[in-house]
């Protein structure tokens, strides 16, 4: 299938999940005496967000994977990524206004400006998978299943 918008938008994820991630596995070295478990969280949560658009890649786009396709998993999911990363964002916030110096307050202060990040595209991808499971669940043809026919008119591909 080609490239799609909200491919580039899973695209964007993986990158700002991977750099959450990246800043929070250097503070997991660091030996201060106010090490907190809400600094770990974007390592747990960013893991399990890294698997969630791996399976919504791959069950769009590899054959051997269409079978496991669900637009209900899909919005389900994209609707938890957004409370998930909201409370990676709150989480880190109260753990940097409790305490925070040197360089592990600056690597999580950017893992806040990342959490929002993600938060607001998660907003976006949790909109269309919703729209996408009304379409299908109304028995609407998904925009790319539909093929343009010769004389003009729209067939629904079969999967």
């Amino acid at each position: 299938m080609p490239f799609s918008s909200h491919d580039a938008v899973h695209l964007v994820q993986a990158v700002l999940i991977t750099a959450a991630i990246s800043l929070t596995v250097p503070r997991l070295f660091m030996d201060y005496e106010y090490q907190k478990k809400e600094h770990l969280l974007a390592l747990t949560i960013g893991a399990k967000s890294l698997v969630v658009i791996a399976y919504q890649v791959a069950t769009e786009h590899v054959g051997r994977f269409r079978r496991w396709h669900s637009y209900k998993a899909n919005a389900i999911l994209n609707c938890l990524e957004v409370v998930f990363w909201s409370a990676v964002t709150f989480f880190v916030i109260d753990a940097n206004t409790s305490k925070c110096k040197g360089i592990n307050c600056t690597f999580s202060w950017i893992v806040v400006v990342l959490g929002i990040l993600i938060t607001l595209s998660q907003i976006y991808t949790s909109i269309v998978a919703v729209r996408e499971f009304r379409q299908h669940r109304a028995g609407m043809p998904h925009p790319k299943e539909a093929v343009l026919l010769d004389d003009g008119e729209s067939a629904v591909s079969a999967r």
